[in-house]
């Protein structure tokens, strides 16, 4: 099988997992839809949202279990991922952001109105808010803006950091 034949065969399966999609939310199966994407990865889940049109999106977006929100909301591109949130309720997005990696949370945040992005971050824990703040602290485009420096690096005394790597 060839790279070409592959990728028409993927968006073959993605034009009929999005019939799927369709025919489900048009009869109201939203348990059936639910389980048919519970097995996706958080991308592929991602993927599909995108290629809807807003209304079916946001009725994919509503059927999904809540667990697993904030890991598909960052796979989502901007548009997509600014459809959604506009659907959802305050609550439902501090609980997608509950679940949320920093670097993801931040992206999101800098998308949100300021007031909405601020509540975010009052309603996390305190260790993940002060990486969340500790992150939009450093300038856009930063190392700092991403996860890598937020972790710590020991060794013993005697030796120097290189030996530790």
């Amino acid at each position: 099988m060839t790279l070409e034949s592959e990728n028409v065969d993927h968006d073959l399966a993605s034009s009929s997992r999005i019939d799927h999609i369709l025919d489900e939310l048009e009869a109201g199966r939203d348990e059936e839809l639910a389980q048919s994407v519970s097995n996706l990865h958080p991308a592929e889940v991602a993927d599909l949202l995108e290629a809807l049109p807003p209304e079916p999106r946001t009725g994919l977006w509503q059927a999904l279990p809540a667990a697993q929100e904030g890991e598909i909301l960052s796979e989502l591109h901007e548009t997509a991922r600014a459809s959604v949130i506009s659907n959802m309720q305050p609550a439902e997005l501090v609980a997608a952001a509950e679940t949320m990696d920093v670097d993801d949370l931040v992206e999101v945040i800098e998308e949100l109105p300021k007031n909405l992005g601020e509540s975010i971050i009052e309603s996390l824990e305190k260790d993940h808010r002060q990486r969340v703040e500790s992150a939009l602290a450093f300038a856009d485009e930063t190392a700092g803006r991403g996860s890598c420096l937020l972790g710590v690096c020991s060794c013993r005394s005697r030796r120097r950091m290189g030996a530790g790597f």
